[in-house]
């Protein structure tokens, strides 16, 4: 695959955030986009609300600089911010000769907000999941998405598409792990469950819940909570139930996810960006949708054979998810499948592809 070129002085800027309320989905894929430009050479700016002071560490190791703005809610301010700092930093450019990229990844931005920087003399390329604008104003316009294929895009003016899970951007940690070979068990042993950067919804706890009735045997568990967890009443009734039965660890601010999920049998996992990954390192995986940006990949990932979608979380019961993990838990045939087809799904190259478009 030919590399893409990086044209210096002329930074590639992002503007996503990254908080409690909104999740952190956003915010990881342009990370990953971003390591990569700056792995090639490239220069990164972080514009955002990025909450989790151990993604704005990351950033700065990555050597990419982050902006912060004012408070999300105040979406006026933020707004108005951002806007006099691509003016800034379009002026300051090194290389008057070549506009710079600008990445716009979020639900808030609308678009009036992609005309204005496209005014600003950016080339703007527009993170989606779902249409839900009227209308788009962007160069490109990105889908990582499984099951994008009904989506219908109305565009402004003439847009590349980049849709599907050949562009799925993966973080640098995962590149080490191209072309792993994994041998599925007979049994399961380890079970990882990552169910989003926040868990709002209180499906960790709910998980531990059903994992304690699976008693065929004593599984690791490692539960991965998210950079904006919060710490609630049920998860410490639910850890001393699961953990009468099972080994359970809990891990915050994992650094690598990647080590997690080479060693994890079977993984319970919301159906966010994170599935990408799991199919990546060819981890059986059941589903859940726990934001309506979801239920499209959750939906997707089942039909392709990589996953196991049991719902929507609100009508998924403990004893729905119980019966899920002990029967796959005793299928090793239906693993491998699983474990094959989420690899030849996501070969960790989106990055690359999305970026030789720029």
């Amino acid at each position: 695959m030919p590399t893409p070129s990086v044209v210096p002085g002329v930074p590639l800027i992002f503007r996503c955030d990254a908080t409690s309320s909104i999740g952190y989905g956003h915010v990881m894929r342009c990370l990953a986009l971003a390591e990569t430009w700056r792995r090639l050479g490239g220069e990164a700016v972080m514009l955002g609300q990025i909450e989790a002071q151990n993604v704005q560490q990351r950033m700065q190791r990555a050597g990419i600089v982050y902006a912060p703005l004012g408070c999300h809610e105040d979406y006026g301010t933020a707004l108005a911010q951002s806007q006099q700092m691509l003016l800034t930093m379009r002026d300051s450019a090194r290389d008057q000769a070549h506009r710079p990229w600008f990445v716009l990844d979020g639900y808030r931005f609308d678009a009036d907000y992609q005309h204005t920087v496209r005014g600003q003399g950016y080339k703007l390329c527009v993170v989606d999941d779902n249409a839900h604008l009227d209308v788009y104003d962007a160069d490109i316009l990105l889908n990582q998405n499984v099951g994008n294929q009904d989506i219908v895009y109305r565009f402004q003016t003439e847009t590349r598409t980049l849709c599907g899970p050949s562009y799925v951007m993966l973080r640098s940690e995962f590149s080490r792990w191209q072309g792993l070979e994994r041998r599925i068990q007979p049994d399961v042993r380890t079970i990882l469950v990552t169910l989003g950067g926040t868990d709002m919804a209180h499906q960790i706890p709910k998980t531990l819940r059903a994992l304690s009735a699976v008693n065929s045997r004593r599984f690791q568990i490692q539960v991965v909570l998210g950079y904006g967890y919060v710490d609630n009443k049920d998860l410490a009734a639910a850890l001393r139930m699961a953990s009468a039965v099972h080994d359970v660890t809990l891990l915050k601010g994992v650094e690598d996810m990647p080590g997690l999920m080479a060693q994890a049998d079977l993984a319970i996992s919301a159906a966010g960006s994170t599935t990408y990954e799991l199919a990546f390192m060819g981890v059986p995986m059941i589903l859940l949708a726990i934001a309506p940006n979801q239920l499209g990949v959750a939906q997707g990932l089942d039909a392709h054979g990589v996953g196991v979608y049991l719902g929507w979380y609100e009508t998924v019961s403990e004893r729905v998810l119980t019966d899920a993990v002990a029967q796959l838990s005793r299928d090793p045939v239906r693993r491998t499948e699983m474990s094959d087809r989420g690899k030849a799904l996501v070969d960790g190259k989106g990055c690359l592809r999305v970026l030789q478009e720029f």
